[in-house]
């Protein structure tokens, strides 16, 4: 892998709370088998302390929670659970890098997971330490479904009532409602052309984070908002520790037809890694409506617009 993502960015009051990782893997990173079983079905969401969407899971006829983060390129399982597992892990390592820096190394583990209306095989998942986000009662995340299982179906998030269905790319066809929102790929990922102020900036597509939009200083100071602006300062806690955020307040964001005024930004410090994205588009774009993300495609839908405004 050749960038770093962040999995979750959850705020409440001048807070950021999240966990991040920049994967490198040492070896060819086999795709999972996807098994659809019969009707699509609509699953609902865990309420968490983040509005990030998290699921029940099973995984060896275990409950577990998954975090669904189309901002990781790889699954993650918690290293305490896989220890609770029948399983034997990899013998070839994966390092993973916190949003500070700070290494973790860690190995591999392929595990058989249950979703709504999908029977997942042979999942190989980085076998890491969540901290935060496996240990807090109120996320109790054990996995986190990156990418690499997120390309192989159409997922369709409601985010209005609080639900998601998983379905077979061969089959599925957006509705009326919804409409295709422009994506580029940066790197492997799906990201969009954001307006902040009237200028432009690449945004990954993010679904573990919760914020409408973060961004790194570099990207800040581009778009002119270190100009003396008033500032909230946060912290994130991440893999490996906490780092430092502030938050800010912009003028207007716009994603295609969407347009959010007097909105609140997340900042975070630049990191030396390769790959290290530009900002995020987080869970509060996607307020109230409904998306499907067809990875395997780079197509990204969404509802019509409504008059939306975030303050």
């Amino acid at each position: 892998m050749n960038r770093r993502s962040f999995l979750l960015r959850g705020a409440f009051a001048a807070s950021a709370v999240g966990a991040g990782f920049w994967l490198k893997d040492q070896f060819v990173w086999g795709r999972p088998k996807l098994t659809f079983e019969g009707a699509e079905v609509w699953h609902p969401l865990v309420q968490t302390i983040a509005d990030v969407p998290v699921i029940d899971v099973q995984i060896d006829g275990r409950p577990v929670r998954a975090l669904i983060d189309s901002g990781a390129q790889y699954s993650v399982l918690d290293q305490a659970l896989g220890q609770r597992l029948s399983r034997t892990p990899f013998n070839m390592p994966v390092v993973a890098y916190g949003v500070g820096g700070q290494p973790q190394v860690g190995r591999g583990m392929t595990i058989d997971v249950a979703l709504p209306g999908v029977r997942v095989t042979k999942l190989k998942t980085a076998l890491l330490d969540l901290g935060p986000l496996a240990r807090d009662a109120a996320l109790a995340v054990g996995l986190i479904i990156g990418r690499d299982l997120m390309r192989e179906a159409v997922i369709e998030l409601d985010w209005e009532r609080k639900r998601v269905r998983f379905s077979d790319p061969s089959a599925w066809r957006p509705v009326p409602e919804l409409w295709a929102v422009p994506v580029e790929l940066s790197g492997d990922a799906m990201a969009a052309i954001v307006s902040v102020e009237g200028r432009p900036l690449k945004a990954v597509v993010d679904t573990g984070a919760s914020s409408l939009l973060s961004m790194t200083e570099p990207s800040a100071q581009a778009l002119g908002l270190n100009d003396g602006r008033a500032a909230e300062a946060g912290t994130s806690l991440v893999l490996g520790g906490v780092t430092q955020a502030r938050w800010v307040r912009v003028a207007s964001v716009a994603l295609g037809e969407e347009q959010w005024r007097d909105a609140r930004v997340a900042v975070f410090p630049a990191s030396n890694l390769p790959g290290y994205p530009d900002a995020l588009l987080g869970m509060a774009a996607f307020k109230d409506k409904k998306l499907a993300l067809n990875l395997g495609q780079n197509q990204l839908y969404l509802s019509r617009p409504l008059d939306l405004t975030i303050g």
